[in-house]
């Protein structure tokens, strides 16, 4: 792996080292606390709270580890207005760090950098640290060019690094190489704000978060007229999103560390722009405010005050970064990854293609025409690739369609074990028997679309994608335990045995499919 291992996930608890927090209160760099807080220290005797945001799972040993990543949609359905800057594209993410079961995360802040933790950083000595640690010094640090965020990332890492001590405990607890605090990327930012896996695919793919009751206005401080009045807002007081983090919608606007670009379809477009702030601010109205909703600042104006651009309500959250091929990286690991990522492209969609133009590369090794075989299956290898990864995402949406049908056929059949024992309840009159009579026939209407989609989903995937089901079948189900939604995995691992008994010729029929989600235990079935 490309980074230390370590043998537990070990958290900075405040009482663990309490000079951390000396002098300061809780509302300034953790109102909220839990358990699992990841917390490092400030200039000052100042702390800020880091969560952890899993990106995946893979097991250690296999050999495609080192490139292993996790595909998630990108931005919103999106047509017309601000189409070109928040359209839906798929995207991939993994985290800098992985613990000791081959689980990838990285470390994102808990909340927006306060006014306290800012002035703490940027102090050149103690003559600059905050003197107080009231509402004001809770607020976020706004009024921050793209530059500031970069300037505190280094000031920051530059601290941390003055001394080896405090150094060798974050990277030995984070299992990081030479960390270091930086901005996040959008994709980075947009995964997080969406909940990570601790939300389903579905509800990840949702302009927001799964919200309980009081909807955004609970969430997020927005130009609404209850809401901030035209002020950012102390930190946390608004409710978590479900990974654990406060104000990614609304408050301070959050500058993301790479340069703007278009959106053209569903990929970015080529051209570079200024910076991008995501989750909009306090100067927002209420609807607009989601995980897509990104804008553009140019870096320098010569508007105004001219220089740097800076804007009252643009704020920060940072992020632990990594070098990727640092010095602890075994290099030969990413080799391996990729020859073995690239033979299973060309074996399980064109062998025969890849294999032609080698041999044809071979015989005309040292000249132009092998340059240009070589460099024609280097493309090919490429697009393979893609087509694979393109085919495994559509394999565990197929995977979780059918699981969610499975569902919806067992709770329909409990519906029908209730209004078939009603109607053959002698006790009743035969009026109130007719009538759960038919309500047990509507649903076997219900049942029987239910059971027939369900089957030709069973005979789609066991004729067009056998050879992958089995292992994107785990991959579904890992995401939906890891999302708390352990139920719909173990109809996931149905889908994958009736798939198997599907191919192996075990089905006599479409009704033979449905029975073995159903059972044998509902009294209606015929015998």
């Amino acid at each position: 792996m490309r980074h230390e291992r370590f043998a537990a996930f070990v958290v900075v608890m405040l009482s663990a080292v309490p000079t951390f927090a000396a002098g300061w209160p809780p509302p300034v760099f953790n109102p909220h606390p839990l358990p699992d807080d990841y917390i490092i220290p400030l200039p000052c005797e100042g702390s800020m709270a880091f969560r952890r945001v899993n990106t995946g799972q893979i097991a250690p040993s296999d050999p495609r580890a080192p490139l292993y990543d996790e595909s998630f949609m990108m931005g919103r359905p999106a047509s017309g207005q601000r189409s070109f800057i928040e359209s839906r594209r798929p995207e991939y993410i993994t985290g800098a760090a992985d613990d000791k079961n081959g689980t990838r995360y990285y470390l994102i802040g808990k909340y927006e950098v306060t006014v306290a933790q800012y002035k703490a950083v940027m102090a050149a000595d103690a003559s600059g640290c905050p003197a107080s640690f009231g509402p004001a010094e809770a607020m976020p640090q706004t009024s921050l060019s793209w530059y500031d965020g970069m300037e505190f990332g280094r000031r920051l890492s530059s601290w941390l690094y003055a001394d080896p001590q405090r150094l060798g405990a974050i990277s030995q607890e984070t299992g990081l190489t030479d960390p270091y605090i930086r901005l996040p990327t959008e994709v980075e930012w947009e995964f997080a704000a969406r909940g990570g896996l601790r939300v389903s695919n579905t509800e990840r793919s949702d302009d927001r978060f799964p919200m309980g009751s009081g909807g955004i206005d609970a969430y997020a401080w927005t130009n609404a007229p209850q809401s901030a009045q035209g002020n950012a807002k102390p930190i946390g007081t608004r409710r978590q999103n479900p990974l654990g983090l406060f104000d990614v919608y609304g408050n301070a606007a959050e500058i993301a560390q790479e340069p703007f670009r278009l959106t053209r379809g569903d990929r970015l477009h080529g051209e570079v722009g200024g910076f991008v702030v995501r989750g909009g601010s306090y100067l927002d109205d209420p609807q607009v405010v989601n995980s897509a909703l990104r804008d553009e600042y140019p870096f320098f104006t010569s508007a105004g005050s001219r220089g740097e651009f800076r804007l009252r309500a643009n704020g920060i959250r940072v992020i632990f970064g990594a070098a990727i091929l640092n010095r602890a990286v075994d290099i030969d690991a990413f080799e391996r990854a990729m020859d073995h990522i690239s033979s299973d492209a060309n074996e399980a969609i064109a062998p025969l293609a890849t294999a032609d133009l080698q041999r044809l590369a071979a015989h005309h090794d040292g000249d132009a025409i092998g340059e240009e075989l070589k460099s024609l299956q280097g493309q090919l290898s490429s697009e393979l690739m893609q087509r694979q990864e393109l085919e495994g995402r559509l394999v565990r949406s197929l995977i979780v369609n059918a699981a969610l049908m499975a569902r919806e056929m067992n709770l329909t059949a409990k519906v029908m074990d209730v209004y078939f024992e009603f109607s053959q309840d002698q006790t009743s009159t035969s009026e109130e028997r007719r009538v759960y009579l038919n309500k047990f026939n509507d649903n076997k209407l219900n049942l029987d679309l239910y059971s027939d989609q369900y089957a030709n989903m069973i005979k789609t995937l066991s004729s067009e994608y056998n050879n992958e089901v089995s292992r994107q079948a785990l991959a579904a189900k890992r995401g939906l335990i890891e999302a708390g939604n352990a139920e719909l995995s173990n109809f996931v691992s149905g889908v994958d045995q009736n798939v198997g008994a599907e191919t192996r010729g075990e089905h006599e029929n479409s009704q033979a499919i449905a029975a073995s989600v159903l059972g044998r235990d509902h009294t209606w079935l015929p015998r």
